[in-house]
């Protein structure tokens, strides 16, 4: 019983504070909604990363007595060749993000004229933040999905590719690309 009134608190002060947030009138739930979807097509079309990854990975491979062997010296070409575009949908929806700061900005010209209201409150800033708020956090939420997703996708890439069709300086790329050599 304690664990669902505090999940209610919570909650209730998540939407509070998302109401904070908001132009007054306009229902974050639905932009939550939006958002949400976006992400899960964007996942979708991230997962075109496997579809090119293994596609890449079968021309390492020939068929010989009806079984799959290696080519020698075959070389699998780097992660972000085969990646390439996979976090496209990622970025296009925090642009979409930022957009909707835009689109925000402009309700307060609906209706009762409320941009009037805004721009006479104390806080000089607050118009400012009704607006950005939600659509940059939205936004940093989908580039942290792409960076969990592009991880996924390197670990899948790591462990999948046979060790010997590995790029040679693939580590050196990675982790001697802040070196000042």
């Amino acid at each position: 019983m304690k664990k669902e009134a505090q999940r209610g608190k919570t909650r209730a002060q998540a939407a509070a504070w998302m109401s904070r947030w908001s132009p007054p009138g306009l229902d974050w739930r639905i932009e939550l909604y939006w958002l949400g979807g976006g992400l899960v097509l964007s996942l979708f079309y991230g997962l075109t990363f496997f579809g090119a990854y293994f596609n890449v990975r079968n021309e390492l491979f020939q068929s010989v007595h009806g079984r799959m062997q290696l080519i020698g010296g075959a070389v699998m070409p780097g992660f972000f060749i085969v990646a390439d575009g996979c976090l496209r949908g990622f970025f296009a929806l925090a642009a979409v993000m930022a957009a909707l700061s835009g689109l925000r900005y402009l309700y307060y010209f609906q209706g009762s004229k409320s941009i009037y209201l805004m721009r006479r409150l104390p806080k000089r800033n607050e118009l400012w933040l009704r607006c950005a708020v939600l659509p940059a956090a939205a936004a940093l939420l989908s580039l942290c999905a792409a960076g969990i997703f592009l991880l996924v996708c390197f670990a899948v890439y790591m462990n999948a590719t046979p060790e010997a069709c590995l790029a040679g300086e693939l580590y050196e790329r990675l982790w001697g690309a802040g070196s000042l050599q």
